[in-house]
């Protein structure tokens, strides 16, 4: 009735949007004749028993006169304190008799709380001593693998996920993507073992998750969920429960989710007070909370649960674009239903009947004509494929950028020679660093297998010092460094 009664009030715009008042008095009309029926069955139960109670105190009362009247040799004091006494017995004795009722009404509700206690399995060792094995930042890189997994959610149920294996690699932006009841949501139960894997195993960075209790293992990765939930508290609570960040952490990890500006507006700011689970605040603006949450909790594992889907186009905008100025350098996994969002991933997982049937790049994916994702997209309503598509080419040119310019910065610097003055003496006061841009090609390998002879490399070099070297070699001197680097 109470759950009915709160449904009908968070609901209560769209009854009366359906005119659906009338139905929902009804149902409500009826569950108060069914919890009054069973108020009156208990009160009528009291009062029968309290009838019964008070037709024995009177049937013992009136033993105790007739015995006192027959029996003429008993004394008149003896017999006030024999009828007094009897009256404070049947006192305690109606006492006792409601204390048996109450005393068995509680039973009953305690036999059910250990019935399901005893039938409900408990869930593993919330801490484990020393389980990262001394690594007190794991996950340091964030890399997730998982090995043959299946998953049940009891004992004699379906498996849910199927001999699930697939590696992700640190740092690497990975979507998930599924019709309902594919197995997308149970990756991530797996994942934070909120129920067991039944078969396989998962490791991150190396450790099988298994072997940590499940409080550690939940506390080291980042989980926005579809629904974005504020405790009751206050702003800084909600953020830093553990009150283990500053003030300017806090305020840094708010202004990247595009919330500083409003919550500056307010008049106690960080100790402004959350209620009702952050009804003051949009949808959008609870689910930026949860990412600021992440921001500060710091882990190389990030996770998003449908992180757009009531979302708009512009906060979906911001959504990505704070995911890819703040998690960077972690892993992350997004279950999503917008294909837009994991166009811009590096890879997509297609998940069918709780197995991976797909897992690769975007442009891989919408190449293909006959995949899984791209019948999933032709279904899509009001899609731009053309758009994803171009999404996607661009994340795969931004990938092969970053590449090359990770691969060319260690040529690069095997391009520019420092030695000190004559290569005898410690570099300090009384030495001078120099850079020798001169027979850059003859300077000896700095890579793996080879190694540097700072005597040799000393006798080549003037020892003039940089100011003196630039006025000898002005008309070679590159105009910039990209002359040397030979890249941007």
């Amino acid at each position: 009735m109470f759950s009915h009664l709160s449904t009908t009030l968070e609901g209560l715009f769209s009854i009366r949007l359906y005119n659906a008042q009338d139905s929902f008095d009804t149902f409500n009309r009826g569950l108060i004749d069914a919890d009054h029926k069973a108020l009156y069955s208990l009160n009528v139960v009291k009062t029968v028993q309290a009838m019964y109670l008070d037709f024995i105190s009177s049937l013992m009362i009136y033993f105790v006169a007739l015995f006192v009247v027959v029996r003429t040799d008993i004394p008149a004091s003896h017999a006030g304190l024999a009828v007094a006494h009897i009256l404070q017995l049947l006192l305690f004795v109606q006492w006792l008799a409601r204390l048996i009722s109450n005393v068995h009404q509680a039973i009953t509700s305690v036999g059910t709380v250990v019935q399901f206690s005893n039938q409900i399995p408990s869930e593993a060792v919330r801490h484990v001593p020393g389980n990262t094995r001394g690594r007190p930042f794991w996950p340091e890189y964030g890399a997730v693998e998982f090995k043959n997994v299946s998953l049940r959610y009891n004992r004699y149920g379906v498996a849910i996920l199927k001999s699930v294996s697939f590696s992700i690699s640190a740092g690497e932006k990975i979507g998930i993507v599924g019709r309902s009841g594919s197995g997308k949501s149970t990756l991530l139960v797996a994942l934070l073992r909120i129920t067991e894997y039944t078969e396989g195993d998962v490791y991150i960075d190396g450790v099988d998750i298994k072997t940590l209790g499940v409080a550690d293992l939940r506390s080291r990765i980042a989980v926005i969920p579809q629904d974005p939930v504020l405790l009751t508290g206050t702003i800084r609570s909600n953020l830093d429960p553990f009150n283990r960040r500053e003030d300017v952490e806090i305020w840094a990890a708010l202004k990247s989710v595009h919330l500083g500006t409003k919550i500056e507006e307010f008049p106690s700011k960080l100790d402004t007070p959350i209620v009702e689970n952050g009804r003051a605040f949009s949808l959008a603006e609870r689910q930026f909370f949860c990412i600021a949450r992440a921001i500060l909790l710091k882990t190389k594992v990030v996770v998003f649960d449908e992180p757009t889907v009531a979302a708009d186009s512009e906060t979906d905008t911001l959504i990505q674009t704070t995911i890819s100025e703040n998690f960077a350098d972690a892993t992350v996994i997004i279950l999503a239903s917008r294909f837009r969002m994991i166009a811009e991933t590096d890879r997509i997982m297609v998940m069918k009947d709780g197995k991976i049937v797909e897992f690769d790049t975007p442009l891989a994916l919408l190449d293909n004509a006959k995949s899984k994702f791209s019948l999933m997209l032709n279904q899509a309503p009001d899609l731009d494929q053309d758009r994803l598509r171009r999404i996607a080419v661009a994340r795969v040119e931004a990938k092969k950028a970053a590449a090359a310019e990770k691969k060319a910065i260690p040529k690069a610097k095997r391009k520019i020679s420092f030695v000190m003055n004559g290569g005898s003496k410690p570099l300090g006061s009384g030495s001078h660093l120099v850079v020798s841009l001169a027979d850059v090609g003859s300077m000896p390998s700095t890579e793996e297998g080879s190694s540097f002879d700072s005597s040799k490399a000393s006798a080549k070099p003037s020892k003039a010092t940089i100011g003196e070297q630039t006025a000898q070699r002005k008309g070679e001197m590159p105009k910039s460094l990209m002359d040397i680097f030979g890249t941007p």
